[in-house]
């Protein structure tokens, strides 16, 4: 029974893993929409409402990414997309939203100890 709930448990889990990740991508499209319009300095309210619709740490997530990525922005300043990007929680050479991972690197590559990030590579090469 523990075995049949288990399978259940993950089989949730994934599903969920894809509905974040389909409205991620409505997000990235929002962002952009923002971005042409002129609307891109009401950016991070839009996010913060948004991130209180969905109570889960994935969502939560989603939303740091796309936090740390407008800090990235043409004038943005990279200390606060760090900062933004520390509040998606640990990253590690398993992480699974490779969005989120290529921000890291981009982010945090240089300072990671050099057998960190052959860790990381090698995990993407394998």
């Amino acid at each position: 029974m523990a075995q049949d709930e288990y399978r259940a448990s993950a089989g949730g889990l994934k599903l969920l893993r894809i509905d974040v990740n389909a409205l991620g991508a409505y997000v990235g499209r929002l962002s952009s929409l923002y971005f042409h319009l002129g609307l891109w300095k009401d950016w991070t309210a839009v996010l913060d409402r948004l991130r209180t619709n969905i109570q889960h740490p994935a969502w939560y997530r989603k939303i740091a990414y796309y936090l740390a990525f407008y800090y990235l922005s043409p004038g943005g300043d990279r200390a606060k997309a760090r900062q933004e990007l520390a509040k998606a929680g640990p990253i590690t050479k398993k992480e699974e939203d490779l969005e989120l991972l290529q921000l890291y690197v981009d982010l945090e590559f240089d300072d990671l100890p050099f057998a960190a990030r052959i860790e990381i590579l090698g995990s993407r090469l394998n």
